[in-house]
């Protein structure tokens, strides 16, 4: 369930960057990701538990998602800071993040639909 919920809360800020029109989107490899697995081994995270680790997570969904609901500028910031949640919060359930957003994938893949005023709608609720 946690691997699911992590992949799914990637594929929306994938999607949620498009719609805001972000040039930059969170990259599911390469520095960024290895950063932050090293220094969570290391142990320099502020936060203790997973539970404080999600806490935080709601924080920075909040960081935008107020702006947005708003009409105001939304920047990149809370969103970055969201994603490297969604990967330590993996680390402390002990999940490699690329599984979760590799399984999110592989579910909804082969659907079909179509995008109606930004939500996404299956082909059979069309």
């Amino acid at each position: 369930m946690i691997k699911d919920s992590i992949g799914d809360c990637y594929v929306v800020m994938i999607i949620l960057s498009k719609q805001l029109r972000f040039t930059c989107k969170p990259a599911i490899t390469g520095k960024v990701l290895n950063d932050i697995i090293a220094e969570f081994n290391e142990k320099k995270y502020e936060y203790s538990s997973v539970n404080e680790q999600t806490i935080e997570a709601m924080h920075h969904i909040g960081g935008f998602s107020l702006p947005a609901l708003k009409g105001w500028k939304v920047t990149t910031e809370y969103f970055e800071l969201l994603y490297m949640n969604l990967i330590l919060i993996a680390l402390f359930n002990q999940i490699d993040f690329i599984d979760c957003v590799e399984h999110a994938y592989n579910q909804i893949k082969d659907r079909k639909g179509k995008m109606i005023d930004g939500v996404f709608v299956k082909e059979e609720d069309l």
